[in-house]
């Protein structure tokens, strides 16, 4: 799944799902212009992200996954990130 748009801010690009999950064999990747250095990324709905496929970003942009309800991740779990990967939950 390609995951392009979102709303830019100066140099963030900002995403809102109310899910965020991935089977194991899934693909999410985020696809940012190349003036962007942060994907913020926030998960609005009450379940947790459990990601068991692979997290990619295009190019070199940090990637912030924010879930209040937790972010899980599985033995199929694969990152293809050339940036920081920052992961929050309150």
């Amino acid at each position: 799944m390609l995951i392009a748009g979102g709303t830019a801010e100066s140099c963030n690009l900002f995403h809102s799902f109310d899910r965020f999950s991935l089977n194991s064999g899934q693909t999410a990747v985020f696809v940012p212009d190349s003036s962007i250095a942060n994907i913020i990324t926030r998960v609005t709905g009450n379940e947790i992200a459990k990601i068991d496929g692979t997290i990619a970003v295009n190019g070199n942009a940090n990637l912030f996954l924010v879930n209040p309800n937790g972010i899980t991740f599985g033995q199929s779990a694969s990152l293809a990130i050339n940036g920081s990967l920052n992961l929050l939950s309150c």
